[in-house]
This record gives structure tokens, sequence and C-alpha cells, in this order.
């Protein structure tokens, strides 16, 4: 039987992104389509201080956050993927074996 290599290479934009959740659809050609992202919680733009009669500050953007909407979510899409069940199913094996060695090294 003849040996295969496989051989891994970078690309020059390859970048490392982190992921945390995948959210997506099955597509009308029978395809899954998904987009990884990141979910965080907002990170202000900007910081709001008052200042008291004794001159502190205190910080008033604590009282922005807990206003009547609610706690904010930010969803960071990265990128979006389209494959067939057979991938998927491939990635999902793979990514099942890889969380079993996880588990064993604990």
């Amino acid at each position: 039987m003849k040996e295969v290599i496989y051989r891994f290479e970078k690309d020059e934009d390859y970048k490392m992104v982190p992921i945390n959740n995948i959210y997506g659809n099955v597509t009308n050609t029978g395809e899954i389509f998904c987009d990884l992202v990141f979910e965080s919680t907002e990170i202000s733009e900007e910081i709001a201080y008052t200042k008291t009669k004794e001159g502190v500050l205190e910080d008033a953007s604590k009282e922005l956050k807990r206003g009547e909407e609610g706690k904010i979510v930010l969803i960071n899409s990265f990128i979006g993927i389209s494959i067939t069940k057979t991938t998927a199913r491939n990635i999902a094996y793979w990514l099942l074996k890889k969380v079993d060695e996880l588990e064993d090294n604990e």
C-alpha cells in the first residue's frame, strides 16, 4: 500500500480568533450554514463619572449598565461556513474525540 503524508501549512493571512459559540441553520440546498462567533458582555466605549460634594469621583457608568434594557451581550461573527452534512458529521466526530482526549488528561 502506498503511504500518504499530509503536510500542514498556514496561509500568510492565517489568524487565530476566539470562538465560544456557533449559530446557523440548514440551507434550502441541503447544506449547513453557520457563523462561528464570540459572545461577550459589552465593553463601554466611554466611562462616565460623577463628582460628589466632597470632590470624589464615582463611577456613574455602573448605573448606565444596570438600566432597563438589561445586560447587553455582543455577538461578534468572525467567519461564516457552509458545509455538507458529511463534513459536519466529520467535524463533530473530530471535536468529540478531542474532548475525550482532554477529559482523559484531567
